[in-house]
């Protein structure tokens, strides 16, 4: 889909600070995150909601998360470590993988300032799988 940001990562037309990637995946940080190590799991093809997956490609992208959860675990050791599928900011399915220390992080406000991608940079090399 031309006008999908997250298509224009997966073609690199965008830069992002990729932590996976395989022939149907691609993980990359979330640049506003709620908590440093915040990870977008995202199919390379375009589909709008998690629900309209195939079966394969939703496994996939689950078992991918699951040792991205690993890794922040171990890098961060924080509390918890969520996913959340939603896609109200881009219709593209996505899965948010995030290091919580306390419930209330889910209701943070994300920051809206420019993205340090030096910092992200360094995140990225630490999340690398």
């Amino acid at each position: 889909m031309s006008d999908c940001i997250f298509c224009k990562i997966v073609q690199w037309d965008i830069p992002a600070h990729k932590i996976y990637e395989d022939d149907t995946i691609l993980a990359f940080l979330d640049i506003f995150p709620i908590n440093e190590g915040h990870v977008l799991v995202i199919p390379k093809q375009h589909v709008s909601d998690f629900h309209k997956c195939d079966t394969d490609l939703y496994t996939h992208m689950m078992v991918v998360a699951q040792k991205i959860a690993q890794k922040i675990q171990s890098v961060y050791t924080p509390s918890k470590v969520a996913l959340r599928a939603e896609g109200f900011e881009v219709n593209h399915t996505h899965i948010h993988v995030m290091p919580l220390y306390a419930s209330w992080d889910l209701h943070k406000k994300r920051p809206d300032s420019e993205p340090d991608h030096v910092a992200l940079a360094r995140v990225a090399e630490k999340l690398k799988i």
